[in-house]
């Protein structure tokens, strides 16, 4: 019989070798997934029917508030430490960790096998994990699983922004995260094929793309809701990300028949989808999703096309609005309903004194720009986001560029809410 176990052990330093080792042996493990921090791991346990999850001391932000939210489950938990490392070893026992295996040195197989007999010794039937989030900032501790309310309509919706739009993608990753401080599910998808960049932005490593693997998957006739979630990844109880392609040469991975089959699956998910695509546009009006060879382009193109509604970045400089101007005309000839507007790093070193009023100023004499949302530049906030794999609102709850991303998360809110009233 296979057990299934989560691998947590990022900083032992065989550790492509034991998982390959486990994977090469008869001892009956299969790896449901290799995690990088401790959210991560509390991720991958709330959708892998597991047995145990094998855990070193350096899994960067373990302790115990996050280790509390698995450790009264039916879930095993196997402590491993490097040959020497008793510090390591007392903190595992600190955080009530059992048991612990001192792992043989340079001795990728005997790892495996010592894993592999904790593991048979510790098995449980595995019951799945709901997991609330990790306490931060000014969100509340989950009370309860989580209940989802019924699917609707309105709820895909597409970030984007003509080239050399700064902070398409941090709109992206604020509006969710903001989202789902309202208890609404959300799903992140990463569908810029340009430079996806939603993982690393929030501190996640991933080998496998999540958008590819669900776009395979939906060529079959049983693909749904379950099979998609099945390839996203878990932050927490109400989020979700689907993580994209790394190059542009791997578009073609993304099937334009596959694609509109994952655009009408996400469409019956409950809560939000948000989808970050890539600047340009495939505007070409005999566009077919089925080439042989698709441009990259098409990828934005059947997002837009499938959106609910859609939210337009713009930079607060002379270019980024000139630029806003002619991407939004492009929109235009895609979509005649008029999208949401954010204007990112307003500032004063730029537009001079009063730089709202300077970017309203240029709004008001430009019809095809309309009402936008203003939000203000703040680099150090996002840097210090950025270096610790957080999201704004984690790392600078009273930031003002936040203040501005909440903002236009309630008005995306009640603009969703506008377009299902019946």
């Amino acid at each position: 019989m296979s057990i299934a176990v989560v691998l947590a052990i990022p900083d032992i330093d065989d550790e492509p070798l034991i998982v390959a080792a486990l994977e090469d042996s008869s001892a009956g493990i299969s790896i449901a997934r290799r995690c990088v921090d401790a959210i991560d791991l509390v991720g991958a346990l709330s959708h892998s029917q597991c047995s145990a999850a094998v855990i070193s001391p350096g899994l960067p932000r373990l302790g115990s508030s996050l280790l509390e939210q698995i450790i009264h489950r039916d879930i095993a938990l196997i402590g491993v430490v490097s040959p020497g490392d008793s510090r390591g070893a007392a903190f595992l026992d600190e955080l009530g960790i059992s048991p612990i295996i001192v792992l043989p040195e340079a001795d990728a197989s005997g790892a495996a096998l010592a894993i592999a007999q904790a593991a048979h010794r510790a098995d449980r039937s595995p019951v799945p994990l709901t997991v609330p989030p990790e306490p931060s900032g000014d969100r509340g501790e989950a009370e309860g699983p989580m209940v989802l309310p019924e699917p609707s309509h309105a709820g895909l919706i597409v970030v984007w922004g003509p080239t050399g739009s700064p902070g398409r993608t941090s709109i992206a990753i604020g509006l969710a995260d903001e989202i789902t401080r309202m208890n609404e599910p959300v799903l992140l998808i990463d569908a810029d094929v340009y430079g996806a960049s939603i993982p690393l932005s929030l501190g996640v490593w991933e080998e496998a793309s999540g958008l590819a693997i669900a776009c395979r998957q939906a060529a079959s006739s049983d693909f749904d809701a379950a099979a998609l979630a099945q390839c996203a990844r878990s932050l927490n109880e109400h989020w979700r990300i689907l993580t994209g392609v790394q190059r542009v040469q791997r578009a073609g991975e993304l099937g334009g028949r596959a694609l509109a089959r994952l655009w009408e699956v996400c469409r019956t998910l409950p809560g939000y989808v948000l989808v970050d695509i890539g600047p340009i546009i495939d505007m070409d009006e005999e566009w077919s999703a089925d080439r042989h060879q698709p441009r990259p382009g098409y990828v934005a193109r059947s997002a837009l096309d499938a959106a609910d509604l859609v939210v337009v970045v713009g930079s607060a400089d002379p270019i980024g609005m000139n630029r806003l101007g002619q991407g939004l005309g492009d929109l235009a000839r895609l979509r005649p309903d008029p999208p949401m507007i954010a204007v990112t790093q307003v500032r004063s070193s730029v537009l001079g004194r009063r730089p709202h009023h300077q970017v309203c100023q240029v709004l008001a004499e430009h019809a095809s720009l309309g009402p936008a949302t203003l939000i203000d530049d703040d680099r150090a906030a996002y840097d210090m986001a950025l270096r610790d794999g957080r999201t704004l609102a984690e790392a600078a709850p009273r930031s003002r560029a936040r203040a501005g991303v909440r903002e236009l998360a309630q008005q995306l809110t009640a603009a969703r809410m506008a377009v299902t009233a019946p």
